[in-house]
């Protein structure tokens, strides 16, 4: 039987957020917001986030849809704008010295 090629991905980073309320006034959620490195579409090499619900147990957001995306400074933005928090230097600086 042939084995199946998966692609690597590594844990690079992970963030807690304890639940909150939102402006609108919902309940929010405890979230786990984590950092990948994998590889990107055409076999480069990338990065994506996923967020996880710790209540449901499962993710439900992952930025980009599929693959990783090859850009530093797109992941840095994208995980500022989900985290309102800074992504520090030293995780890239680590999967670089990684690979």
């Amino acid at each position: 039987m042939a084995e199946a090629i998966v692609p690597q991905e590594r844990l690079l980073y992970a963030s807690y957020s304890p639940p909150h309320i939102y402006e609108d006034g919902t309940d929010g959620q405890p979230i786990v917001t984590a950092l990948f490195r994998e590889p990107t579409n055409g076999g480069g090499k990338g990065y994506s986030i996923r967020e996880y619900s710790l209540a449901k147990g499962s993710m439900f957001y992952r930025f980009p849809k599929s693959g990783g995306h090859w850009s530093r400074a797109v992941i840095r933005e994208e995980w500022y704008r989900e985290t309102e928090t800074r992504l520090p230097d030293w995780v890239f600086e680590a999967a670089d010295s990684a690979c």
